[in-house]
């Protein structure tokens, strides 16, 4: 195992659950997961919360932001840190979970993943039809990986 290392893992709504961000706590991985617009929380305001409301009633237009602790999920009441961000030339806002303070770097730490799929779809895709290689040994495909993505 790697002294001194963290790791972030970083999810779209598709994969997002308290049973993955169990996971996470779990194996000690910090996470930063993007959740669909109809989730509701409440917010925290002092020692209380706030009622319930959908994410997407939070931020209405681009250039908004919110950031703070919430409870999550009417059904679990999950407290977490919430993370809504609707920059401009966007058709939505990103709605991140995290156990990191709320803040714009979660939107920027999130914004990796973009490159990544973006990064998956040019070698899958457009060019490398990685699936068609050839490679038979799993060392030279980590190898070949390794110079692809630094």
């Amino acid at each position: 195992m790697l002294k001194d290392s963290t790791c972030t893992l970083l999810a779209d709504r598709g994969l997002s659950c308290l049973p993955l961000i169990r996971l996470c706590k779990q194996v000690r991985w910090q996470y930063v997961l993007r959740i669909k617009q109809g989730e509701g929380f409440r917010k925290k305001w002092g020692h209380l919360y706030r009622d319930w409301q959908q994410c997407q009633h939070s931020i209405t237009q681009p250039g908004h932001a919110w950031y703070g602790e919430v409870l999550l999920w009417q059904e679990h009441q999950f407290p977490t840190n919430l993370s809504i961000c609707w920059e401009a030339g966007y058709e939505e806002p990103w709605i991140l979970v995290s156990d990191l303070p709320a803040s714009h770097a979660r939107v920027t730490t999130y914004g990796k993943r973009m490159k990544v799929e973006a990064t998956f779809q040019d070698y899958k895709r457009r060019g490398c039809e990685i699936e068609d290689c050839r490679f038979r040994q799993r060392e030279h495909l980590h190898r070949w990986l390794l110079v692809v993505f630094f």
